[in-house]
């Protein structure tokens, strides 16, 4: 009896300890897969290539046009008339259809206005502020906007302004002395229409000029393309500056 009661309380312990054991071991495979199905997801999350963050035509432009990356270009920042925070603002003949009187369409001289006051100001400016002051009493149907809003602006914020004609040499001064330049242009390499644009700077060593073309894009490409004096003479109708004392 007591050799039975032995063999009893053995089997009993035995079963004990092979029950903890098959416990513990099952703990230890469970770890195991989870720590394997974490190492997989981190392998997997690391293979995938991040996307890279797209930046807008115009602020890829500013970019480069901050780093000093085009020579002898005046810090002018480059504002585009299609940008959708305004290119839907109403801008042309009062009382005309909105889809063809807007900043998008018409809105050249505005925003070359904007990138100046930006520059001569130091401060962040928008057609948007351009329009609050002109409203669109110098829209001119069936001819665009009106070349009197260049002068009457300057005296409106008491700069300096000169008619420099067609004098690519007296450009070349005024851009020598930081004075932003205004250019109208025919139909041609720049537009289908009359156009205007702002020159940003001259390169004496490369010979070309920098543009910032507010009807630019990424297809286009103008306001990061340097030209040359005999590729502007062929489209330029007009020049103006505007500067502080």
């Amino acid at each position: 009896m007591k050799n039975k009661a032995a063999l009893l309380l053995t089997a009993s312990i035995l079963a004990l300890v092979f029950g903890s054991f098959g416990i513990y071991m099952n703990k230890v495979i469970t770890t195991q897969k989870k720590n394997e199905a974490k190492q997989q997801a981190a392998a997997t999350k690391k293979s995938i290539p991040k996307k890279k963050e797209t930046i807008s035509y115009q602020e890829q432009v500013n970019q480069q046009i901050e780093k000093q990356t085009f020579s002898q270009h005046l810090p002018i920042p480059l504002i585009l008339q299609t940008d959708k925070n305004w290119q839907n603002q109403f801008y042309g003949v009062e009382g005309g259809d909105p889809e063809l009187n807007n900043l998008k369409i018409n809105g050249c001289a505005i925003a070359s206005l904007a990138m100046i006051s930006s520059y001569l100001e130091n401060t962040d400016k928008t057609p948007l502020s351009i329009l609050e002051w002109s409203g669109n009493r110098y829209f001119i149907e069936n001819q665009g906007t009106s070349w009197n809003i260049f002068e009457d602006f300057s005296l409106a914020n008491n700069y300096q302004f000169e008619n420099l004609s067609t004098d690519f040499d007296s450009v070349k001064e005024h851009l020598a002395q930081k004075h932003p330049i205004i250019v109208s242009v025919k139909p041609g390499k720049f537009t289908e229409v009359g156009h205007i644009m702002v020159l940003s700077g001259y390169d004496p060593e490369k010979k070309v000029y920098w543009v910032n073309d507010p009807n630019d894009s990424d297809k286009k490409n103008h306001s990061q393309t340097g030209f040359k004096e005999k590729e502007l003479a062929t489209e330029v109708v007009n020049f103006w500056t505007m500067y502080k004392k």
